[in-house]
C-alpha cells in the first residue's frame, strides 16, 4: 500500500492472486507455526469450482483458507473492508482477529450454517504489515468460494459505499412499485388488456429479485 494513497481517501480492490489451501481451515498460526505451504496461488474474486488441483476441478462442495498479505499500510490509520456474501458461510480475520463472519463454517454439512449477509467492518492494523484470512466453506450451493469483490479502504469511504449500494436498491424498488401500481391501475380501468396486468407481475418479480441480490435486504 506504499503507493496507494486511495486507502486513505477511497477503496480499493483486494482482487487478486490470493494463497488458497482446500480442504484445510488455517489459522494465522497455522501458517506461521507450521510454514504451510498453499495448494493454490489463486484469482480472487472466482468461485472456486474453476480451480483445479492435479488437473481436477474442484467441487462445489466444501472448505477452504484464502490468504492475503498486505503491506506498507499506515499504522494508527483505521480501516474499514466491506465484505460481500461469499459461498455461503465465511469467516474473515486480520491476522488472528475474527472480524466478520457469515454463517458457520465447518467441515461437514451437519455443523455448516449458510448465510448471504454483507458486511461492513473497521478495524485498526495491528501493524503496518498484516494478513487477511478468509475461510469459507460451503454444502448448499452449486458453486462455493469468494464469488465477489472484496474492497478495502478508509471507514468514511467503505461506508459511503455500503450506503450507495442501499440507495441504490430503494430507488430500483421504489421505480418499479410506482411502475407496477401505474400498470394495475390501466389494468382496473381497461380489463381487457391485461399486458398492464402482465407486467405489473413483471415489476413485482423484480422488486423481489432485488429485494434478495445487491444489499440482500
Amino acid at each position: 500500500l506504499s503507493n496507494r494513497k486511495d486507502t486513505q481517501t477511497g477503496l480499493i480492490s483486494l482482487g487478486g492472486e490470493w494463497e488458497f489451501y482446500w480442504h484445510k481451515l488455517r489459522t494465522y498460526y497455522d501458517v506461521h507455526d507450521t510454514n504451510a505451504k498453499p495448494d493454490l496461488m489463486v484469482r480472487v474474486p472466482e468461485v472456486w469450482n474453476s480451480y483445479k488441483i492435479n488437473g481436477k476441478s474442484l467441487p462445489g462442495f466444501g472448505y477452504a483458507t484464502y490468504r492475503l498479505k498486505v503491506e506498507n499500510a499506515q499504522e494508527g490509520q483505521a480501516l474499514a473492508i466491506r465484505m460481500p456474501t461469499a459461498s455461503t458461510a465465511y469467516n474473515l480475520y486480520i491476522n488472528d482477529r475474527l472480524i466478520a463472519s457469515n454463517g458457520k463454517v465447518a467441515t461437514d454439512k451437519q455443523d455448516f450454517t449458510p448465510e448471504y449477509r454483507p458486511a461492513l467492518t473497521q478495524f485498526i492494523p495491528p501493524s503496518k504489515d498484516f494478513e487477511i484470512i478468509l475461510q469459507v466453506a460451503n454444502f448448499s450451493y452449486a458453486r462455493g468460494g469468494a464469488w465477489y469483490p472484496i474492497y478495502m479502504g478508509s471507514a468514511e469511504r467503505a461506508a459511503a459505499y455500503d450506503e450507495a449500494i442501499a440507495y441504490k436498491d430503494m430507488f430500483l424498488m421504489g421505480a418499479f412499485l410506482i411502475m407496477g401500481l401505474y400498470y394495475l391501475c390501466i389494468f382496473f380501468l381497461r380489463r381487457e388488456d391485461r399486458s398492464s396486468l402482465y407486467f405489473a407481475l413483471l415489476c413485482l418479480i423484480a422488486i423481489a429479485r432485488t429485494l434478495i441480490y445487491g444489499g440482500y435486504f
